[in-house]
């Protein structure tokens, strides 16, 4: 909220993924600031074969239905842990300390990019043939540790676990329940075709977040496109993490001047509601 203030922005909401806690404190600090909160929450779906993110504004975030989202995700997480350290196992005759892995991790999960930091920190596990070949012809440790961290973790990797995320409209049947407005995500929107985010639109979407980082400029011409001919809400977001991904700044969506009269108005919908 500090930072809003000294950016001059008038609104902001916190999406944290599968999780609404961060509103209980959100919505005493606002006042403060004098920033309008709009309480929020990102959602791991899926349609069909494909991923998608369900965000949703102006939820009761103390809705029940939350607290078993959340508990979900984290038993999935947890679940996909330990596959993936079995695999790893498997395939490198490594053994790995789950246990202090897991008493290390705030959420008690263990990530591909955890496993490739422990390996390349170990002097001995460097030196072996199926890891010292990455940082033979890598330029970097960076580079290193993500071509190690893709070919063994990514997909088609001998170590990839497949995730299976709720049904996308389980996800947004839960968003309204909780008195929430339901906006599609534009992570992964690069990826699917207008014909499928239409279809999506079909099962209780109000809005697609048209001005994203994260989004190529033809595909945010597609989904205002899609926006205006169903009369559906337009949202923007920075994706903004904190320090964990320097390259997103709060505040910067890639929304011109031009459109934000567009913006305002679903920043406005409480007011309609009420």
């Amino acid at each position: 909220f500090k930072q809003a203030k000294e950016k001059n922005m008038e609104v902001i909401s916190i999406t944290d993924h599968n999780c609404a806690s961060a509103n209980a404190a959100a919505v005493r600090f606002a006042p403060m600031y004098d920033v309008q909160y709009i309480p929020g929450v990102e959602i791991d779906a899926q349609y069909g074969n494909t991923r998608v993110r369900v965000l949703g504004y102006y939820i009761d975030w103390t809705n029940p239905i939350f607290d078993s989202i959340e508990k979900e995700s984290l038993r999935r997480e947890k679940n996909m842990s330990y596959e993936r350290v079995n695999k790893f196992r498997e395939y490198s005759g490594i053994s790995i300390d789950t246990d202090s892995l897991m008493s290390n991790s705030r959420f008690q999960t263990i990530s591909a990019k955890d496993i490739t930091t422990m390996v390349f920190h170990n002097a001995k596990v460097r030196e072996l043939p199926f890891v010292k070949k990455y940082i033979d012809t890598s330029g970097s440790e960076l580079e290193a540790k993500r071509r190690f961290a893709q070919a063994v973790f990514g997909k088609n990797g001998p170590c990839y676990v497949p995730a299976s995320y709720p049904n996308v409209k389980d996800a947004i049947d839960s968003i309204h329940k909780a008195d929430g407005i339901v906006i599609l995500s534009s992570w992964n929107l690069d990826n699917i075709t207008d014909e499928e985010i239409n279809d999506m639109m079909e099962l209780g979407f109000d809005g697609i977040e048209c001005f994203s980082p994260r989004v190529h400029s033809a595909t945010t011409k597609s989904l205002l496109k899609i926006v205006k001919d169903r009369h559906a809400f337009v949202t923007c977001g920075s994706t903004y993490h904190g320090p964990n991904k320097p390259a997103y700044q709060m505040g910067k969506t890639t929304c011109p001047d031009k459109a934000l009269s567009l913006v305002r108005i679903f920043t406005k919908a409480a007011e309609s509601q009420s």
